[in-house]
């Protein structure tokens, strides 16, 4: 699962953390941190087409939002937008199906 924390565009560095997730807190070794996303409501996107088509639906969702009247959480700042939320995971094991656009993908961002 890639959470994204801060975005500018896509040619800037971002801030992300990269995690696996699990049932249960673990306790991990030296330069490991354990976390949890905050609750809340979310929009969540299953896109066919597997990482490939991720950046049409980032689009699409931020404008789906906009139409309905929800706010995202994030904030607005001058060297970014910061996500309280926004998250992508890949559901599908590589090794098990090689073929990118078959993976199932999971979009979601916390609403304010």
């Amino acid at each position: 699962m890639y959470q994204y924390h801060r975005l500018k565009t896509a040619a800037d560095p971002m801030d992300i953390t990269v995690s696996v997730p699990v049932a249960a807190p673990l306790e991990l070794g030296e330069g490991f941190a354990t976390g949890a996303l905050p609750a809340g409501r979310y929009i969540v996107a299953r896109p066919d087409g597997g990482p490939d088509v991720l950046e049409k639906v980032h689009a699409e969702m931020w404008q789906w939002a906009g139409d309905q009247g929800l706010e995202l959480a994030i904030d607005e700042r001058q060297d970014g937008i910061l996500w309280h939320a926004r998250t992508e995971q890949f559901l599908t094991d590589p090794q098990s199906e090689p073929d990118r656009s078959r993976w199932d993908v999971e979009v979601a961002y916390l609403l304010a």
